[in-house]
């Protein structure tokens, strides 16, 4: 910074305190030339096109306007703080950020030569228009603004450093509130051994239009790297620090139904898909299925002490055969074995277990007696004949023929045999009477 003359300030009266002043601003003007910022007369501010921050005389910190962020540097700790103040240009005549708009649109024309010569003849009047007309005059502008002012922002809630929390994972708190813990109930769950079931609760306070913090029985919470102490409501604010157990949340509170790149439940959704096929498809293509499954079998071998080869010598030498041995002692039943068909006959008498003597000793007939209700009726066994009647023509030769003499299957054959022989017996007796007519002899 170049040295300043002082010399001409000395005097007295209005033109002496004038002069300073003047001196003071070329100062504050020159220093702010060299550090890229530029005075905006109608603002009354400075702004930096670069970085986009804007500064007010008097004011240590600066403020950005898309993310409604106040940055300033500790210089006690020496990092650099920043906080969410909406209110900062609250003063000012217009929004920083159609400002902003209009400057872009501004260096794009003046960057293009196309633009600026195709653009139509401006009337005369039309360069009085003052920046007042871009100002909350408009309607649809004030309509938005109402309407984000009405709505009661939510609480993302973003993983910054835990171990157990995965990256980009995303807690939305709403105005009902939340609790977190490491509860099945609660509304933010982290499995957590330091987290109690019903760590903190999150509460919305209608009256002051923000949201609190509190520890409930008296947990451990830090807010900033400070200290809940118990039945304390701590004021939530944009980008602060939750810290609870062994994980330390982001807490994202933006105006209306505003969002981030860090809290935006498209963006975070799409980069976790992204890290999960990215990392599929290295294993994937690095690895073959068959050699994961081999590695995890072999780790897994390894990790329970597991040796294939002495299990295997185990189990021929020591093994013990139980159902052998029962096989051996006591035997088994055999399914398939053959079974054994009782036929009746008519030379042995009727056995004991058979239905019929069953049923006729419950009605009181007993061996050796004959059939009826005196006894009187026959004592031998009715033998099976076959009926000639319906076996037809030339059964007669097995009349009183039993069943026991004769295999059903050769019985079958003769019946046919004689079938064939009677058919052809016909045949000769109709040939010969007709060749006896014919005989001239015969006459």
């Amino acid at each position: 910074m170049a040295e300043t003359d002082w010399s001409g300030a000395c005097g007295d009266g209005n033109s002496a305190v004038g002069s300073i002043a003047a001196l003071v601003t070329a100062a504050a003007l020159e220093t702010s030339a060299q550090n890229d910022f530029e005075f905006i007369d109608i603002l009354g501010i400075f702004y930096n096109r670069e970085s986009g921050y804007f500064y007010k005389p008097g004011n240590p910190e600066f403020y950005h306007a898309t993310t409604e962020c106040c940055y300033s540097y500790n210089v006690q700790t020496g990092e650099s703080e920043w906080r969410y103040c909406p209110d900062w240009a609250k003063d000012c005549p217009f929004d920083l950020c159609a400002y902003e708009l209009l400057l872009d649109l501004v260096a794009q024309v003046d960057e293009n030569p196309q633009l600026r010569d195709n653009t139509e003849e401006v009337a005369p009047y039309d360069d009085e228009i003052s920046l007042d007309a871009y100002c909350y005059g408009d309607d649809c502008a004030n309509y938005m603004l109402q309407t984000e002012s009405r709505i009661t922002p939510c609480i993302r809630i973003v993983p910054e450093n835990s171990s157990i929390l995965k990256p980009k994972t995303l807690f939305i708190v709403t105005i009902q509130g939340a609790t977190i813990g490491s509860g099945a109930k609660c509304d933010v769950q982290i499995q957590d051994a330091d987290i109690l079931n019903e760590h903190c609760r999150i509460s919305y306070d209608g009256e002051n239009k923000c949201y609190t913090l509190s520890a409930l029985n008296g947990q451990c919470c830090w807010i900033n790297d400070s200290l809940i102490a118990e039945n304390e409501l701590v004021k939530l604010n944009h980008a602060d620090l939750l810290q609870i157990g062994n994980s330390v949340l982001r807490l994202h509170i933006h105006r209306g139904m505003n969002t981030c790149v860090d809290c935006e439940p498209g963006i975070v959704v799409m980069e976790t898909d992204e890290q999960t096929n990215n990392y599929q498809s290295s294993s994937c293509s690095s690895i073959s299925l068959e050699a994961q499954r081999k590695r995890e079998l072999k780790r897994l071998k390894k990790e329970y002490g597991i040796d294939t080869y002495s299990i295997a010598c185990e189990t021929t030498t020591n093994y013990n055969d139980r159902a052998s041995v029962r096989r051996r002692v006591v035997g088994s039943d055999n399914p398939y074995l053959p079974v054994v068909v009782e036929t009746s006959s008519t030379d042995k008498h009727v056995d004991s277990k058979n239905k019929g003597f069953k049923m006729l000793s419950k009605m009181g007939w007993k061996s050796g007696d004959g059939l009826g209700r005196k006894g009187d009726g026959i004592k031998e066994p009715i033998n099976p004949i076959s009926n000639v009647g319906t076996a037809g023509l030339g059964c007669s030769v097995l009349k009183g023929m039993s069943s026991d003499d004769v295999d059903p299957s050769q019985l079958r054959k003769r019946q046919k045999w004689s079938k064939a022989r009677e058919r052809f017996s016909a045949i000769e007796k109709s040939e010969s009477s007709s060749n006896t007519g014919n005989d001239p002899r015969s006459t």
